[in-house]
Formats: C-alpha cells, sequence, structure tokens
C-alpha cells in the first residue's frame, strides 16, 4: 500500500471519529442552552408570581385595616375608637391567604412550602414578603427555580404605627402619631381629635 494511500485512509477514520464528536457537542450544547432558558423562564415566572403575591398582600392588609378603622370612626363612640386603635398592632388572617391564591394564579407550586407568606410591623410601615417556588422543574435538573419579593404598606393619613401599637395621625404639616388615649370632652369629640380619612401607599421594596 503507498504512502499516499495510508494518509487518505488515516484521514478518512480521522473524519468518521471526528463527525459524532462535533454532533455530540453540538447536541450537549442545544441541552445546555435549552436548560439556561428553561432556567430563565422559571425563574421570571416565581418572580412574577412572587410580587403579584406580595402587592396582593399588602393590599389585604391595608384593605382590613382600613375596614376596621372606618367602622371604629363612623360608630361615632370614643370608647369605641380608641379600643380599636389601643387593640395593639392588627394582624390580620387574610393578607397571606390572598399571597397564596395570587402566586398560584401565577405558576407557583401548590405544595407544601410552595408559597411562604411573612409580615413585620414596625413604625415606618409594615413589610409582607412573599417566597415563591416555581411549579415547572428545570429541565436536566431536579430544581424549581425560587423568587422573594417584598411590599410595603405606608400609612399616609388617618392610621399611623408608634412604637407598640396603632395609633391615629393629626391632620397638617408636622402632625404626630397619636398612641395615648386624650380625656373624653363633652361636644363634638372626633372633630377636636381632627382625624383624617384612611390613606396608604403600597410598593414593592425588593
Amino acid at each position: 500500500m503507498s504512502i499516499r494511500r495510508m494518509v487518505k485512509d488515516d484521514r478518512g477514520a480521522a473524519n468518521l471519529i471526528v463527525i459524532p464528536v462535533a454532533m455530540g457537542l453540538v447536541f450537549a450544547t442545544l441541552l445546555l442552552i435549552n436548560m439556561l432558558g428553561s432556567a430563565t423562564d422559571n425563574a421570571r415566572h416565581a418572580r412574577t408570581a412572587a410580587d403579584a403575591a406580595a402587592l396582593a398582600a399588602a393590599s389585604a392588609w391595608s384593605d382590613q385595616v382600613k375596614a376596621d378603622f372606618d367602622d371604629a370612626l363612623r360608630d361615632g363612640d370614643p370608647h369605641d375608637f380608641w379600643d380599636f386603635l389601643l387593640g395593639g398592632y392588627h394582624r390580620p388572617s387574610e393578607p397571606c391567604a390572598r399571597a397564596r391564591a395570587f402566586a398560584l394564579q401565577n405558576g407557583a407550586d401548590p405544595r407544601p412550602g410552595g408559597v411562604v407568606c411573612t409580615s413585620a410591623i414596625r413604625p415606618d410601615g409594615v413589610t409582607v414578603t412573599v417566597r415563591v417556588r416555581d411549579a415547572e422543574i428545570v429541565p436536566g435538573t431536579d430544581r424549581r427555580m425560587e423568587r422573594q419579593a417584598t411590599a410595603r404598606v405606608v400609612f399616609t393619613s388617618g392610621v399611623c404605627l408608634g412604637t407598640t401599637r396603632i395609633g391615629y395621625l393629626e391632620r397638617g404639616p408636622g402632625g404626630g402619631c397619636v398612641t395615648t388615649r386624650p380625656p373624653y370632652p363633652s361636644g363634638a369629640y372626633f372633630e377636636m381629635l381632627d382625624v383624617g380619612p384612611y390613606r396608604a401607599e403600597i410598593t414593592l421594596v425588593g
């Protein structure tokens, strides 16, 4: 056999080896791209679900406090009004239930631990944090993407948060948060308190 023929045979054998290797690399690359794309989509779904759930929970918290505050104010009885305020911080049960419902509507894992909701109450506002696990498994793994979002309720009129209790916010520039029960004078008690209507701002903070 000539040297030229041997070289041609070696090149042919090499080509037979290179082709499947190249196909394997292409397949692995496509698989990796698919996995990364799916992971990105799942992370986006989890983030959307977490954002929606946190905002829903914060809105539910605000709605419940507004309803209780308006009822106490509308009742016209200063004793009932201060019973509401001095009752301590309100922790409505509705927010986390609403958070879970919104998260599930946006693709959260319905199994235990798929939606975790917690709240923190401080003088600067109420924060509700929701951690969501996506229902879909990332292809090629056994992982589900998780994302967390936090929404804050800041009271701007009517209700305020003191160190240990809810109070009412005095109207006007420089109005403070009143958490100590004043004496009950005769006459228009609530006009003297100068209590404004309930208002709050809800924003995503993380």
